[in-house]
């Protein structure tokens, strides 16, 4: 009797603790390069670009704008984008996306946008012909697709609104 007793408790327990488990999931994507879209519907994979390599410049733009470009990306600040002279530093990461971050984080535009122009000519064809500039989270999960332009010669073109990570997505 004793021992049907204690199988009885651990079967219980047991039954608690998966009970437990299913409770605290959320049932939500576990892998961190799962997509996310909370604006709009969900955009494609990001594209895959092998071999992109590190490059990484710094520029001081003024009110009078300028371009800074860095590994196969251009950014284009127009007058009147800063009102004070400001340090920015575009960064491509080494990796199989081609992405880029903008520094100092945060940063927002006055009333004329930058534009983001990035060479996809690299990257694997995705499933269809019309490439995008996405914006990323620090997990490289898609936030937002941004209205893009594809240019002549594999280049793709959208307007920067504040800094933050982007990459093409297909």
């Amino acid at each position: 009797m004793k021992r049907l007793t204690t199988v009885r408790v651990l079967a219980l327990l047991t039954a608690l603790l998966s009970a437990a488990t299913v409770a605290c999931s959320d049932g939500g994507p576990t892998d961190p390069s799962a997509e996310l879209s909370t604006k709009g519907p969900k955009v494609a994979p990001l594209a895959y670009c092998p071999g992109t390599p590190y490059d990484s410049t710094t520029r001081t733009i003024d009110a009078g704008g300028g371009t800074i470009a860095a590994g196969r990306g251009t950014f284009t600040i127009p007058a009147g984008a800063v009102a004070v002279p400001t340090a920015i530093t575009m960064v491509q990461p080494a990796d199989s996306v081609t992405s880029y971050r903008f520094y100092p984080e945060g940063l927002q535009f006055t009333n004329a946008q930058p534009t983001l122009q990035i060479d996809y000519s690299t990257c694997v064809k995705g499933p269809t012909d019309a490439p995008q500039i996405v914006y990323l989270d620090n997990m490289g999960r898609i936030l937002e697709r941004l209205p893009t332009t594809v240019l002549p010669k594999h280049l793709v073109r959208a307007l920067i609104y504040h800094f933050s990570r982007y990459a093409i997505a297909y």
